[in-house]
């Protein structure tokens, strides 16, 4: 993120009246949302790879497909994000005295004056509304994020539907593999028997023949 000259002071004078900038919200909220949907993403990966590891080339595109499709949907939500929080901050009508920005002033303390009081209170009820706003964009953001959560899920569940039917089929394959071997093993030994018996039959009859020539000698 490049920030020209006039942006990067106003991010320091919002730093040094709040202790923070509105650049440093918006990052932080882009990073938060983006670790967010990192871990979502984990987990659909897990999913997958528990049952397609050979595939996981394939899954990872199709993740990063994804995670991309969220990121341009959400970009322009940010951005306006980001607008937002800079108009909130902004400093044109919150500026404090002089006198109060230094510290020994504070430190010492030196009575505040009835206007001194005023722009502290209106710094509050600005503040107070700042951080009512960041709440709102916060849900937002993370409604905005709901639409790819329930595809994700979806998803998962597809995929495990899928693959129950999936390991169903190849069981019954082994099944019906496994009685047509039977059926086949069954047939060939009835088809045996008949030749074995015929065999011995003849043997028999051989052996018999002899010993009679033999005893007629």
């Amino acid at each position: 993120m490049i920030l020209d000259k006039k942006r990067i002071q106003k991010d320091e004078n919002e730093l040094f009246h709040y202790g923070v900038s509105s650049t440093q919200l918006y990052l932080n909220y882009r990073e938060c949302i983006d670790k967010r949907l990192k871990l979502v993403m984990l987990e659909v990966a897990k999913v997958y790879e528990e049952e397609y590891s050979e595939d996981f080339d394939i899954i990872n595109n199709h993740l990063l497909q994804q995670y991309k499709a969220f990121w341009n949907i959400a970009e322009s939500i940010f951005q306006k994000f980001y607008e937002e929080i800079q108009e909130i901050l902004s400093l044109n009508d919150v500026i404090l005295p002089k006198d109060l920005l230094n510290s020994n002033n504070i430190l010492t303390g030196t009575k505040l004056s009835e206007s001194e009081i005023e722009r502290l209170e209106e710094k509050y009820l600005k503040d107070k509304l700042y951080c009512q706003s960041l709440k709102e964009h916060k849900e937002k953001i993370e409604v905005a994020c709901i639409p790819l959560q329930d595809k994700i899920i979806s998803a998962s569940k597809l995929h495990k539907e899928y693959m129950t039917k999936l390991k169903n089929v190849h069981k019954l394959s082994e099944k019906i593999q496994e009685t047509t071997e039977t059926l086949t093993s069954n047939n060939t030994i009835s088809c045996l028997r008949p030749i074995d018996s015929n065999v011995n039959s003849a043997v028999r009859k051989k052996t018999l023949n002899k010993l009679l020539r033999q005893a007629c000698q």
